[in-house]
């Protein structure tokens, strides 16, 4: 049996699809693949014109990764296709064969994801990525074969169920309009595969394996092998969403982490929703019959997206900083310190701070204790070097808290990193927790958390660590300390009373200013930024049963700024120009303790920006890693907590070691500041 001049040796694969021969080509003196129809599908128009538009798909293509078109024709009514014969088997051989290295698989992800990210830029969605589509030369090469299913991507596609079970996308397995992220969740479903040797989810239609592919998130790597490290599960986790728009944006961004990942470089994934499903107890037919008859029902979608803007709440949800109404009438916060009764509730203007009494060296504004204020031992600040002048332009000084190697909160002390020469000073040096510093504006002084005197209260110091002294003291547990922008007043989170609910209420004060209670609620607020006008102090808070971001006015009133049920919203910061505030947005459980927990308790998210009255959110991170965001002085960069699973259990959890990163507000690729056995978190930025 000949096609042209074309003789066939033997068949070397059969699908439903096609039949594959080895031939031989005369003309070149060379063998080749022969593809055809089967005989049962030579009067099927639609499948003739599939056959035809893959040659022409394959042979415009031109990527070195992709299997090579020689020659379409016709031979007696029948269409051929001859390729490059591919000798050193299918990625189905490698799997058979046993585990593959690490290095394997990232060559072969980097390979086959660069050949679609070639196809999805001319408009071709591949949609059968498997095992048997990966072909290998004979020096190992591996090779992207078998457009026959693949489809040009348009706005008019219609509700056509076509590809292989166990790697077909929850929109390819409803019948809906797919794009280049369908071929991401089958890269990632052949990963995972590559990883554990098993495809995620198993089985036949009938048996109810896209039912599993649209409701079900996919079994842990590690529940089939255990050394694989946890940041492998991050990168499916953000090719496997179920919602597209939660996925890597593309096969390089996937093949990219992945790359990363093998060999210890820092990492974006996206933050995936690894939920139960879309709509679970319904059954396969009854969702495939109710989306196709009808057409409405879809993936739930978040509003995101990375990078861009979104629209603002809905008119049920907008919102406004014009201070409303004190929802509660408050009662008096217990404190040694006399506390102000706040602001009546119908009070728009905010009411003028008490100053701190200052003495002014140069630009050094150092408030003046009371004589029977205890006051730290001093410490000689320890400085040591890390690399020199950066070259990614970033400048100033960060100053953060540092525990030590094993993570002993008693003994956290406050660092100070200088950009400009790259040397790290210790501040602090008391056995005991000074945590949670604070620039003062003008960058002369730092406010920060100490135990030194057996209850945490607020304390101050000069930028170089001198002068240390107690600020604002109470019996309560005073935390969180942020100055105002005229430098007159702290803000701070301590134990308030509310409907005689002792709770962490948000104050200000400072060491001779009456201590004032500005929120009355029965949660929690935490995590206080106030704004550069100084008229608001955003604060996270749980009042309604999780954290979302709440702004309360100085004279009175407070704002919801987020409110989403699904995710906790926490450590708001403002920006200096007063437009935008930064935000972590948790939406996994990352310690692995089963539920989703405050920063405090050891579970992180996502960094997240968005303008002052809740609008145009914006999503920088993906790898639900990060903690405690603070702006650059020029509003160009955000410094955030990173952490790692240090101790190797498999989670982010509050033991494990974090270091300092840094991300472009407009979005990219993050920069490692610090990095090592320690604990780095809590950071701000100034000059």
């Amino acid at each position: 049996m000949n096609f042209g001049r074309y003789i066939i040796r033997h068949e070397i694969g059969r699908g439903g699809m096609a039949v594959v021969y080895r031939a031989y080509d005369p003309k070149f003196k060379r063998d080749v693949a022969l593809k055809v129809l089967p005989h049962y599908l030579l009067n099927d128009l639609a499948f003739r014109k599939r056959f035809d538009r893959e040659a022409r798909i394959i042979a415009s293509l031109e990527h070195d990764a992709v299997v090579t078109v020689y020659d379409y024709g016709e031979s007696e009514s029948k269409p051929f296709l001859v390729m490059r014969l591919m000798t050193g088997g299918s990625l189905i051989d490698r799997l058979q064969k046993g585990s593959l290295s690490t290095q394997e698989i990232e060559h072969i992800m980097v390979r086959i994801c660069a050949a679609l990210d070639k196809a999805h830029a001319q408009g071709v969605i591949h949609r059968d990525l498997k095992p048997a589509n990966i072909l290998f030369d004979d020096s190992g090469q591996p090779f992207l074969a078998d457009f026959g299913i693949a489809r040009l991507t348009d706005a008019t596609q219609t509700a056509t169920i076509v590809g292989t079970p166990q790697y077909m996308a929850p929109e390819q397995a409803l019948g809906r309009k797919i794009d280049a992220r369908t071929d991401v969740y089958q890269m990632g479903i052949l990963l995972y595969e590559m990883l554990t040797g098993k495809t995620p989810f198993s089985g036949s239609e009938s048996s109810g394996i896209l039912y599993q592919q649209v409701h079900e998130p996919p079994p842990s790597l590690r529940r089939h092998n255990t050394r694989l490290p946890h940041v492998y599960q991050r990168i499916v986790d953000g090719s496997l969403a179920k919602n597209p728009d939660q996925r890597f944006p593309s096969a390089g961004a996937l093949a990219n982490a992945f790359s990363a990942a093998v060999h210890g470089r820092p990492i974006i994934t996206p933050a995936p929703n690894r939920s139960r499903g879309l709509w679970a107890g319904v059954g396969v037919a009854f969702v495939f019959i109710a989306l196709i008859a009808s057409g409405l029902l879809w993936f739930r979608t978040d509003n995101l997206v990375v990078g861009g803007p979104i629209a603002p709440p809905s008119a049920t949800t907008t919102v406004t900083l014009t201070p409303t109404a004190t929802p509660t009438t408050p009662s008096v916060a217990t404190a040694t310190i006399a506390r102000e009764t706040p602001a009546t509730a119908t009070s728009t203007t905010p009411a003028t701070p008490a100053p701190i009494p200052t003495a002014t060296q140069g630009n050094n504004r150092v408030p003046i204790l009371p004589t029977d204020t205890p006051v730290l031992p001093q410490l000689t600040p320890t400085s040591t070097a890390t690399p020199p002048l950066r070259s990614d332009g970033l400048s100033g000084r960060i100053v953060f808290t540092r525990n030590p190697q094993g993570h002993r909160f008693e003994t956290t002390e406050v660092v100070v990193l200088d950009l400009d020469t790259g040397r790290t000073t210790q501040l602090t040096a008391n056995d005991v927790a000074d945590w949670n510093p604070d620039w003062s504006p003008d960058g002369q002084a730092i406010t920060f958390t100490s135990f030194v005197s057996g209850n945490y209260d607020i304390w101050v110091m000069n930028a170089d660590g001198s002068n240390r002294r107690n600020l604002i003291s109470t019996p309560a547990w005073d935390d969180y300390p942020v100055w105002s922008a005229d430098s007159a007043q702290i803000g701070f989170i301590s134990t308030g009373v509310t409907n005689d609910v002792p709770n962490s209420e948000l104050f200000t004060g400072s060491s001779t200013a009456t201590v004032r209670q500005i929120s009355f609620n029965t949660g929690r607020d935490e995590w206080p930024s106030w704004s550069p006008d100084g008229q608001f102090i955003a604060v996270s808070s749980d009042q309604d049963g999780d954290f979302d971001i709440y702004v309360y006015g100085i004279g009175g009133g407070v704002t919801n700024l987020t409110n989403d049920s699904a995710a906790f919203d926490e450590q708001p910061n403002w920006s200096a120009d007063g437009e935008w505030i930064v935000f972590i947005r948790k939406t996994s459980d990352t310690n692995g303790n089963g539920r989703m927990e405050r920063r405090d308790d050891g579970d992180y998210g996502n960094v997240f920006v968005m303008r002052r009255d809740g609008s145009d959110v914006r999503q920088l991170t993906f790898d639900n890693a990060a903690a405690d965001p603070a702006w650059s002085p020029d509003g160009q960069h955000i410094v955030f907590s990173h952490f790692k699973d240090s101790n190797g259990n498999g989670v982010l959890d509050i033991d494990d070691a974090a270091d300092l990163w840094v991300v472009p507000f407009g979005g990219g690729t993050p920069i490692t500041l610090t990095s090592g056995s320690e604990q780095d978190w809590s950071p701000d930025w100034t000059q």
